[in-house]
């Protein structure tokens, strides 16, 4: 009896499966945002021969899809300067003053901007640049600027 019970454990183990430990799950990830293209494509020509059957009704039409508008927000740029160097310092102080917002530094056309605020209305934007004014940063200005 002892000899059995060992290999009647392997083909129940190979017929209905080893229990599999329990994987770390990653963290659900959000879907990449799709971006329309700048000129849609024309939708084809209906063939010129006889009529077809239209297609089955079991289904119901689904929507058109529209192109997704990029999402825009307000940012406060309170720098920019022709080196990098610069614009990192001035970004750290920034951080340091304005800890509750994102601080950001981007390079256009040869300069270094730093940026301050995330996606802020234009109130909200407005309100940010007199504070930066009054924390020192006299060239403060609201920007408004397009989230891909």
């Amino acid at each position: 009896m002892k000899h059995w019970i060992l290999p009647l454990i392997a083909v129940a183990a190979l017929f209905f499966g080893c229990p599999k430990k329990q994987a770390m799950q990653e963290p659900a990830r959000e879907p990449a945002a799709q971006t329309a293209a700048p000129f849609p494509e024309q939708p084809a020509a209906p063939p010129s021969g006889p009529a077809q059957a239209p297609a089955a009704a079991s289904e119901p039409a689904a929507p058109p899809m529209q192109p997704q508008r990029p999402a825009s927000g307000w940012r406060v740029q309170i720098f920019a300067s022709g080196t990098r160097e610069n614009a990192r310092k001035v970004a750290e102080e920034a951080r340091w003053r304005f800890s509750e917002h994102q601080v950001f530094i981007l390079e256009q056309g040869g300069l270094h901007k730093v940026q301050v605020g995330n996606g802020l209305g234009r109130v909200q934007a407005d309100q940010l640049k007199q504070r930066a004014k009054e924390q020192g940063f006299p060239g403060a200005f609201a920007i408004e600027v397009t989230f891909e």
